[in-house]
């Protein structure tokens, strides 16, 4: 039996409001003030967002230019949020998907393969074994450049490319996942969230309904966003 699921699909934002907003959802979720929910969103400007323990210091020299440095909730390595598509995804920590982790990557990961398939991009798990509490705080500096079982990768010209990864933030009540994905050339980001919908549907028996934040959701975000993404105390706190 299928159940219902919030779907917010949002115009381009700056990093700060991003963070903000998913932080307030994951809020929202496990109060159980808002049902299990995805977004989808992209950035405007394009920015780089560290993962919750890398060091700031590390993101010195490694910044393209006139791109904005937030620091997301979720671990792993750093990400630039330019020609990609990122989705956020809440659940009850006593949610059936919630436990173990791997439940949740796998079935959003299918969803993603099946979206990719749909616009022309073959695609597939990495696979092999992975260890995820080192890959949340350990590697190369950007994420795309780390190895994990859950990736999802094609084909490239120089061999295997990752073209998705998620990362996860545990509380004890809700679990937030993100994941980015790389767009431009083969797909944009609007034909790929029209490809995304049905499969996420599917692998999360899910009946997803397009809504908006709540008003309480709003406010949220937006002293999150004053006093915590937009604060070089949380930016640069590690």
């Amino acid at each position: 039996m299928t159940e219902p699921w919030r779907l917010i699909i949002d115009p381009p934002a700056a990093g700060v409001w991003n963070m903000a907003v998913d932080e307030a959802i994951l809020s929202a979720v496990a109060e159980a003030t808002a049902p299990p929910t995805v977004r989808l969103y992209q950035w405007n400007p394009p920015a780089v967002s560290l993962g919750y323990f890398q060091p700031a210091a590390e993101a010195d020299g490694q910044l393209p230019a006139r791109c904005d440095l937030v620091r997301r909730q979720t671990g792993g390595g750093a990400i630039l949020h330019d020609a990609e598509l990122t989705y956020s995804l809440c659940v009850p920590i006593t949610h059936r998907l919630a436990s173990p982790p791997d439940v949740l990557y796998r079935a959003v990961h299918e969803a993603i393969i099946a979206a990719l398939s749909a616009v022309g991009v073959a695609a597939h798990l990495r696979g092999g074994s992975s260890s995820p509490a080192l890959a949340a705080q350990r590697g190369p500096f950007f994420c795309f450049a780390r190895h994990d079982a859950n990736d999802i990768v094609c084909q490239a010209t120089r061999g295997v490319a990752k073209i998705a990864g998620s990362a996860q933030r545990r509380t004890a009540k809700g679990v937030l996942q993100h994941g980015s994905i790389l767009t431009g050339r083969d797909c944009e980001a609007a034909e790929l969230i029209e490809a995304l919908i049905g499969p996420l549907a599917e692998q999360l028996d899910a009946d997803p309904r397009i809504a908006d934040l709540s008003a309480d959701e709003q406010t949220h975000a937006a002293r999150l966003a004053e006093t915590k993404y937009g604060n070089d105390a949380w930016t640069r706190r590690r």
